[in-house]
């Protein structure tokens, strides 16, 4: 690292500046360190103060029913995907789902078409909903089966796994 003869340096002269050198790396690491400890410290305060979800409220409540739907979307063979069927005022609906939605703080909406083809939204405040999902025929086969608000499988799997509030399979309890 040091020229001797270039800076016309002594032995003792070299030494000194090999030492300091050694003190500068030595204390760069130790800041190092410390900058690290800090950012850890720091990450685990912010965590702790984070206000907590609000477990009623519609997106909380949208991802639970997109894991459940999807879970039985998913366990249907490539001839059958998700709908649901519901029953209101005396009259049955039934509909294939194509997407859900939701709006703080309290309301859900499906998408999707009925069997004739119609598109349909249904918007609901979540504590009204009740749903039962059906196997429906699909309409075309040929595009492979897509998740409930979603563009892929490998899209909807790597955001349920991203989230500690939707576990890929939820309790009914």
């Amino acid at each position: 690292m040091y020229e001797q003869k270039m800076y016309n340096l002594t032995q003792e002269d070299l030494e000194y500046a090999k030492q300091q050198e050694s003190m500068m790396v030595d204390e760069m690491e130790q800041e190092r360190k410390i900058n690290v400890e800090m950012k850890r410290e720091m990450d685990l305060i912010i965590k702790s103060s984070q206000i907590p979800k609000d477990q009623n409220l519609a997106d909380e409540f949208y991802t639970r029913l997109i894991t459940w739907i999807n879970n039985f979307h998913r366990s249907l063979d490539d001839e059958h995907e998700v709908g649901c069927q519901l029953v209101n005022f005396g009259q049955t609906v039934t509909f294939h789902i194509d997407n859900i939605g939701c709006w703080n703080p309290s309301l859900i909406s499906f998408q999707g078409k009925n069997e004739k083809g119609e598109v349909v939204e249904l918007i609901q405040h979540v504590s009204q909903i009740s749903i039962l999902l059906v196997a429906l025929q699909r309409e075309n086969i040929s595009p492979p089966k897509r998740p409930i608000g979603f563009a892929s499988w490998a899209e909807y799997d790597e955001n349920i796994s991203a989230s500690s509030q939707a576990p890929a399979s939820l309790p009914l309890s």
